[in-house]
């Protein structure tokens, strides 16, 4: 985690799955929106993944991919209850 430059790295070396040697790199850009001073945070994540022997290129990225998806969307979820104020672990339509 480097904070000053907002980039988060992890890792998954080991386990019982199909992305081996998975490493994720997470970075947030701060971007200007169309000019009217209102500023938006663009999300970049990129990864490389060994392709396992009974697997192939387009499989692996494929499930790596899903896996970078769910974990962006469960990310705005948590920003977004975070900017409304309330608990992470609410539940969406709770008022």
């Amino acid at each position: 985690m480097d904070e000053e430059q907002h980039i988060s790295v992890y890792r998954v070396i080991d386990g019982d799955h199909k992305l081996i040697n998975f490493h994720v790199t997470t970075s947030l850009h701060e971007v200007v929106e169309n000019g009217n001073g209102n500023y938006k945070t663009l999300v970049v994540e990129s990864y490389t993944v060994d392709v396992p022997n009974d697997s192939n290129e387009k499989d692996t990225c494929l499930f790596a991919n899903t896996i970078i998806e769910l974990n962006l969307k469960n990310l705005a979820i948590v920003v977004e209850k975070m900017i409304s104020g309330r608990k992470v672990n609410e539940e969406r339509n709770s008022t």
